[in-house]
């Protein structure tokens, strides 16, 4: 169970690494320490071409019918996500990354990673409305844990480059992209 993470390059590095047209990580700082509930940065595709952008949300995904019964998922297991409704709409138009210098290992602080390389986990976005603004709220996938573990999530669902493309593609379908990511993680 991933949490907490390194992000540690700038929103402008992010998005010249991930090939994004735009970069809205306003209020955003790099930082050593992520963790559910904080504002991170998430790379998503827009528009029909499928032309990238680099935007802040919430890490724990709220849906966008939430009212507030739900506790907020900081992660989802690729399975689950299969098979619960509640990730339709976000399957469909919620495919993302969380881009991070590095995942931290379970109980340990992470270290200040200044030039570490940048990894891309997938992520489901869920946008509401919330008194006319746009909030964007994402859970990261997670590959299922292995058997005898005890762990209710594995670890980060990460994407290679083919990897990313094919999940944030615009025209992939929801099987289509389930495939590829299960694919994309198995390897």
């Amino acid at each position: 169970m991933l949490t907490s993470f390194a992000m540690t390059p700038s929103a402008e590095t992010v998005a010249a690494l991930f090939g994004a047209a735009r970069s809205r990580g306003m209020g955003w700082r790099p930082s050593s320490w992520f963790q559910p509930k904080r504002k991170i940065l998430i790379v998503r595709s827009f528009g029909d071409d499928g032309a990238r952008e680099v935007i802040t949300a919430s890490w724990g995904f709220v849906p966008a019918w939430h009212d507030g019964e739900l506790e907020p998922l900081s992660q989802v297991g690729i399975r689950r996500v299969e098979t619960n409704g509640l990730f339709r709409d976000a399957l469909r138009h919620g495919r993302c990354l969380i881009p991070m210098s590095a995942p931290a290992v379970p109980g340990a602080l992470p270290d200040a990673l200044g030039s570490a390389p940048v990894v891309a986990a997938a992520a489901l976005a869920s946008i509401r409305l919330v008194d006319g603004h746009e909030r964007v709220s994402v859970a990261l996938l997670t590959a299922e844990a292995a058997a005898g573990t005890g762990e209710r999530h594995g670890l980060p669902a990460l994407l290679d480059t083919a990897g990313r493309a094919a999940w944030l593609d615009p025209h992939a379908s929801t099987a289509g992209a389930l495939a590829g990511l299960r694919a994309a993680v198995s390897h």
